[in-house]
């Protein structure tokens, strides 16, 4: 039996072991209980809305529930501006970036398909899509280009990854 692949796996693995062991390998436990404490009131509103996504059966309705998941996030990237916290902006606005993409814009394009004028669902579809990109485009704008914030790396990359979205959504046709 060949032991020298063995003993290479262990010592891969010990220092593996030891590397995450050391000082910056990772968020301490201070920084992992901070996060979890930002992200908490995040986490319920998130997780009531998915439940609340789940509910509904028009695009319109899931549309304008991802456009309240939308709302909330913006909220938070424009509160890591405040608090000129470049991570959190930058993990805010991935997360914004998605469900402008991944949820937001594929039911808007639906409901668009859907339904037509002259409705009150259509006047709902047109509210609902002027209130996703206005916040969408003033969630963007609040990120600074200049100072210390806007010069950084990670705040310019969330600027950009926010206009996409309210690019991507774009302004509600004219009827």
């Amino acid at each position: 039996m060949r032991t020298r692949p063995l003993l290479v796996l262990a010592a891969l693995a010990a220092l593996a072991a030891w590397v995450s062991a050391q000082p910056g390998s990772g968020p301490t436990a201070a920084d992992s209980l901070r996060m979890l404490r930002a992200n908490r009131g995040l986490y319920e509103d998130l997780t009531a809305s998915a439940l609340e996504l789940s509910r509904q059966n028009t695009s319109l309705d899931r549309a304008d529930e991802c456009r309240k998941v939308a709302d909330r996030l913006a909220r938070e990237v424009r509160e890591a501006v405040d608090r000129n916290d470049a991570d959190r902006l930058a993990e805010v606005s991935d997360h914004l970036l998605s469900v402008a993409t991944d949820g937001l814009a594929p039911n808007l394009s639906d409901a668009r398909r859907d339904i037509r004028p002259p409705s009150e669902d259509y006047e709902r579809l047109q509210t609902v899509h002027r209130q996703a990109f206005n916040n969408l485009t003033r969630t963007a704008d609040a990120v600074p280009t200049d100072g210390e914030l806007g010069g950084s790396k990670r705040a310019q990359a969330a600027r950009e990854k926010l206009t996409s979205a309210a690019a991507r959504i774009g302004p509600p046709p004219t009827k």
